[in-house]
């Protein structure tokens, strides 16, 4: 774990069960407090692997992931 937040990108990724956008948006909020940059990403199917062209962007991108599940 990094020991700050703070300028670090922070992705969200909604795998698409039901109500993990609204965890999601919640966490959002709280993130957006310590100064991170967040990217939001979403898959269709939450029973199928993300495309590897989706996880590589993430990968790419962010420093740190958060991976929504809910139901």
């Amino acid at each position: 774990r990094p020991g700050a937040l703070a300028g670090l990108t922070l992705g969200l990724f909604d795998i698409g069960k039901p109500k993990g956008d609204i965890v999601l948006a919640r966490l959002a909020e709280r993130f957006a407090e310590t100064g991170v940059t967040i990217k939001h990403y979403n898959k269709s199917n939450y029973s199928a692997p993300a495309p590897t062209a989706l996880r590589q962007r993430v990968a790419e991108e962010c420093d740190l992931v958060v991976e929504g599940l809910a139901d």
